[in-house]
């Protein structure tokens, strides 16, 4: 008989890890115990049901919705079996979490929209217009669904000339949320291939709904690079998707409608248009016509009484050259009369100027200090420049400079 392998702890558990491994991914349904969010990154919880309880591990980019989920609600956890490699106890290893039920996806889904209502998701000046004349449309939507067969059909009968590229979808179940962000990474990668994405699908329950209701989904839409129509569900069918999206459309149908103008409608708006600035240009050339007639009536009137002006100065001008030829024989009279007297009272006063200066330059003369030098006096000065006027004014050892005629002298005080 062969003797039982003996395992050390960790090697217990590393083979009981290996077994469980081969169970692969299960779905386990039960109520939210607890859910930690612990480094803002690691999460923490316990499902449970009315006689078994089981701990889950998972982290904060695999379960992106986990603030939508509070203890006590229904929910399923996607995820694979195992034990801690330190203490031994069973764990599920969690990638998904989904609400279960209307009241559990009801409370996910007030509490997610009130967290995007408050980062501005919502916000409608962030919102961006329709372009009006779009050449391109993508659609994200379920391919061989009666909303891709909807918008289609519409479209097309609307207007024609489009290209519509068609980015196929899962719109619900397990593989929704990633197939419908494949599609929006898609277009963030080619932004200038599409003028306008139109999301849908069908009405359904909330349960159905709740791929358009996920957090990584709103976030898709809110930064997709061109502007997003949301067309889910019915009329009183409304998604996160909806109110994030740059307008939001009841039906497939309407959003058809709003994406594309009928070209009847827009071939008649052009007949009204060509009709109204027919009309307009008539009525414009009129008054033009008018306000033209009336401003040649005035020029003529005003040129014919210049012409009158004219004339009748035209008519003064001999009068007038007789009047002046007058007044400039007075004048050469006047100043062949005056002018030897103004000659005369000239000469006179410039002679008695001429006096003056010279009586000028005398007195400047005499008053020049160098004459005074030159008579025999002198001028002495103190070391600072000054004149010296008295004797007290020195000290003996004072330095003195004498100025004379010719020369100057450096004496000391004795």
């Amino acid at each position: 008989m062969l003797a039982q392998p003996v395992f050390q702890v960790s090697e217990c558990i590393e083979a009981l890890n290996q077994h469980l491994s081969l169970v692969g991914e299960i779905v386990v349904e039960g109520e939210l115990g607890r859910l930690d969010v612990k480094n803002g990154r690691l999460l923490f919880g316990t499902l449970k049901d009315a006689v078994s309880s089981l701990d889950f591990f998972s982290m904060s980019h695999l379960v992106k919705n986990f603030r939508q989920f509070e203890p006590g609600m229904l929910v399923q956890a996607y995820g694979s079996p195992g034990l801690y490699k330190t203490s031994g106890k069973f764990r599920l290893l969690v990638n998904q979490l989904v609400p279960v039920g209307e009241g559990a996806l009801q409370i996910a889904y007030d509490k997610l929209k009130a967290q995007l209502q408050r980062e501005g998701l919502f916000a409608p000046e962030r919102k961006r217009p329709l372009p009006p004349w779009p050449q391109t449309i993508g659609l994200i939507t379920a391919v061989g669904s009666s909303a891709q067969a909807d918008l289609l059909k519409i479209i097309t009968a609307r207007r024609g000339g489009l290209t519509i590229y068609t980015l196929p979808v899962n719109v619900q179940g397990r593989e929704a949320i990633p197939s419908i962000l494949k599609a929006f990474a898609y277009l963030n990668y080619h932004p200038s291939a599409i003028d306008l994405v139109i999301i849908a699908r069908g009405g359904g329950s909330l349960e159905d709904l709740a791929a358009f209701n996920s957090e990584a989904v709103c976030r898709a839409v809110f930064g997709c690079p061109v502007p997003v129509m949301a067309a889910i569900g019915h009329e009183d069918n409304w998604s996160l998707c909806d109110y994030v999206a740059d307008l939001r459309a009841s039906t497939p149908s309407h959003a058809a409608e709003l994406a594309v103008r009928d070209r009847l409608e827009v071939l008649r708006e052009i007949i009204t248009s060509h009709q109204w600035l027919h009309q307009r240009l008539i009525r414009d050339l009129k008054t033009k016509e008018t306000t033209v007639n009336q401003a040649t009536l005035a020029i003529r009137r005003r040129l014919h009484r210049l012409t009158a002006t004219v004339n009748q100065t035209l008519g003064k001008i001999p009068v007038m050259a007789v009047s002046l030829q007058s007044l400039l024989h007075q004048y050469r009279q006047t100043l062949d009369h005056s002018l030897p007297q103004f000659y005369s009272r000239l000469k006179r006063d410039q002679a008695l100027k001429q006096q003056d200066l010279i009586h000028l330059e005398r007195l400047l003369t005499s008053l020049d200090y160098r004459v005074v030098l030159r008579r025999g006096y002198s001028i002495t000065r103190l070391k600072t420049g000054r004149i010296l006027k008295r004797a007290d004014q020195v000290k003996p050892g004072a330095a003195l400079q004498t100025q004379l005629s010719h020369g100057a002298i450096n004496s000391i005080v004795n």
